[in-house]
C-alpha cells in the first residue's frame, strides 16, 4: 500500500514526506507537487499536482505513476476532501489548525516596528506548529518577548484597516486571506478542541519549551 501526499513541496508536505520514508520508506510514498522542483530532492516519486487541474490528481490518486485562499480556501480544502472519501482510497485527513511558523520568521519586522499589528483582537486561537496546537495569537507578544529579549506590544487594528494593511504589503488576494484569517480569530472561530493528544499519542510541546528550543537552534 503506497501513501499519497498532496502539497509535498510544502514546508509541512516536505516534513510529512521525511517522517513517512523512515518509517515505511520512500518506495511506498507518492507526492503531488504544482512544481516538481520544488520536491526533487525528498527522494520519493512526485507527480504533477495542480489544485487547478483535477486531471493530475485523478492520474497521481488513482496509481497511474508511468511506471515508478480564506474562506474560498476552506471550501476548496472541503471539496478535496470529499473527493477523497468517494475515490476508493484508503485515507485519513488532518485539518491542521493555524501555523505559528509565519509570526515567529516575522520577529525581525516585528521588532523593527516595535509591535504587532493585526485585527485578531482577544479573539483565541488555536495554533500548530506544524506538528503542534496550541492556545490564542494574544498570548504569542508575551511568548516572543520572553524568548527574543524584546518588548513587543499588541497593537489592536480594525478589520478594515487590516485589510487595507495586508492588501499592501501583500497583494489583494494573499493579503485578503491572511486578514480574513485574523479576522476569524477574532470571532472565535478558531478557538476549537484539538484532538492532537489522541492522533498522535503524545502531549503538544508546551509553548515555552517551543520558544527555547528556537533561541538554541
Amino acid at each position: 500500500m503506497k501513501v499519497a501526499i498532496t502539497a509535498v513541496s510544502g514546508q509541512l508536505g516536505s516534513e510529512i514526506a521525511q517522517q513517512l520514508v523512515g518509517e515505511i520508506g520512500a518506495e511506498n510514498i507518492v507526492g503531488t507537487a504544482r512544481t516538481l522542483s520544488k520536491a526533487e530532492n525528498l527522494g520519493i516519486t512526485v507527480l504533477p499536482g495542480d489544485y487547478n487541474n483535477r486531471s493530475d490528481f485523478d492520474k497521481a490518486l488513482n496509481g497511474d505513476e508511468g511506471n515508478s485562499t480564506f474562506d474560498t480556501i476552506v471550501k476548496s480544502n472541503r471539496q478535496t476532501e470529499q473527493d477523497i472519501r468517494e475515490s476508493g482510497l484508503e485515507w485519513s485527513i488532518g485539518r491542521n489548525g493555524l501555523y505559528i511558523e509565519p509570526d515567529v520568521e516575522y520577529i525581525e519586522i516585528y521588532i523593527k516596528e516595535g509591535e504587532i499589528a493585526n485585527c485578531a483582537g482577544d479573539g483565541l486561537c488555536s495554533y500548530t506548529t506544524r506538528s503542534e496546537l496550541a492556545y490564542a495569537y494574544v498570548q504569542l507578544t508575551a511568548y516572543l518577548n520572553a524568548a527574543f529579549g524584546t518588548s513587543l506590544v499588541y497593537e489592536e487594528m480594525t478589520p478594515e484597516a487590516y485589510l487595507t494593511f495586508q492588501q499592501n504589503v501583500n497583494g489583494e488576494f494573499l493579503g485578503k486571506v491572511i486578514a480574513g484569517i485574523y479576522i476569524k480569530i477574532r470571532n472565535g472561530e478558531f478557538n476549537i478542541q484539538s484532538d492532537f493528544e489522541a492522533a498522535a499519542g503524545r502531549k503538544h510541546l508546551e509553548w515555552k519549551d517551543y520558544f527555547i528550543s528556537l533561541n538554541q537552534s
